[in-house]
């Protein structure tokens, strides 16, 4: 029984320890670096052809925003932008991770609509994604985002 269990903390430790990046990891420390678990404004300067016939479908150009609708849309006259997204939070999606042992080029996604309601994502549903990319480096503690 010590034996086994031995064993297992041993596992564990060893598991822990990994030298492997994974896409759940990258992912993770992406967030924590650039604090994308904290809600921010999103400006959206422009629309694609899709989203502009979607506007126009659901006549939004000559209707004003409900209330409901400032919830997830404000029209800010300080801003150059066309609309600005009050307060989400992006979802990351891992592209790509390439690079060797102690240094990775981590390529990813701002998906910035996934968490505002199906109505506000069908809108968006062709924005392009935010595409971004950063280095991450293997330290004697782990791995962490460079700047």
């Amino acid at each position: 029984m010590k034996k086994g269990m031995i064993a297992l903390v041993l596992i564990a430790t060893l598991v822990g320890c990994s030298k492997e990046l994974t896409r759940g990891k990258a992912k993770d420390l992406i967030r924590e670096k650039y604090h994308y678990d904290e809600a921010i404004n999103y400006e959206i300067h422009s629309l694609t052809q899709v989203e502009n016939d979607e506007w126009i479908k659901r006549g939004l150009w000559n209707r004003g925003i409900t209330e409901y609708g400032k919830k997830f849309f404000v029209l800010d006259p300080a801003c150059s932008c066309f609309l600005t997204v009050p307060k989400v939070r992006p979802a990351i999606e891992i592209t790509g991770i390439t690079g060797d042992e102690s240094l990775k080029i981590v390529k990813y996604n701002l998906l910035w609509f996934e968490e505002l309601p199906r109505e506000v994502r069908d809108i968006f549903k062709d924005h392009p994604p935010d595409q971004r990319s950063c280095y991450i480096r293997l330290y004697d503690d782990g791995w962490r985002v460079e700047n």
